[in-house]
């Protein structure tokens, strides 16, 4: 057998297998497929870009941020792909608190992939760290437009509008977040615990 075909046989071997792996939430062993993928074939930028999504869902970030990298080296006119990997690199940065990072790497996601709403919606919760509220408010506002039934959205769109003053604007956005996903209030405050750490969240951020 031709060696080149035989090497893009056991990419695919490796590569189906971990994708199988990561289905069933089998990352660490996912990641070990993908590398072994990568080792016979280095210059496939899918490899990289799956590479990055389970070190992302181990939470190793900056390993994350390095693989995704790769992509862009790679396949940077794939528009596509490109706006995945911004997507995925502005969550990594989030994660580390690298925010100006993230809302860069964000706002390249919405550009290059306008109708991703969770690009819109984690671009909002990044400026919304940033105190740019009213950033924040158009931003939250084309992630509903595209998904109207994102209860994240309308929840973090009610606490943009708390800030900037229009009060009652906001209970209706939060009614309308509860409304769609009763459990949505509980799912934030889960989110928001361990940047507080034992001190409580501070009560500005809850209703």
């Amino acid at each position: 057998m031709d060696e080149q075909l035989r090497r893009n046989i056991e990419v695919l071997k490796c590569e189906s297998k971990a994708l199988e792996l990561a289905q069933e939430g089998r990352w660490v062993e996912a990641l070990a497929s993908y590398d072994e993928a990568i080792k016979l074939k280095p210059d496939l930028p899918g490899l990289w870009y799956l590479k990055g999504l389970a070190l992302v869902s181990l939470g190793r970030y900056q390993e994350a941020l390095t693989a995704l990298e790769k992509v862009a080296i790679f396949a940077p006119d794939d528009t596509g792909l490109m706006a995945q990997v911004w997507y995925y690199r502005g969550f990594a940065l989030k994660e580390t608190r690298r925010y100006e990072e993230a809302l860069a790497a964000l706002e390249e996601a919405v550009e290059l992939g306008p109708d991703n709403a969770e690009a819109w919606y984690f671009k909002g919760v990044v400026q919304g760290i940033l105190c740019k509220y009213d950033d924040a408010l158009a931003t939250l506002n084309e992630a509903i437009r595209i998904n109207p039934n994102f209860a994240e959205a309308w929840l973090l769109k009610g606490y943009a509008l708390r800030h900037i003053g229009r009060l009652a604007e906001s209970m209706a956005a939060r009614d309308r977040a509860i409304e769609l996903d009763p459990n949505v209030l509980k799912r934030w405050e889960e989110r928001l615990k361990p940047m507080f750490g034992g001190t409580g969240i501070p009560s500005g951020l809850l209703w």
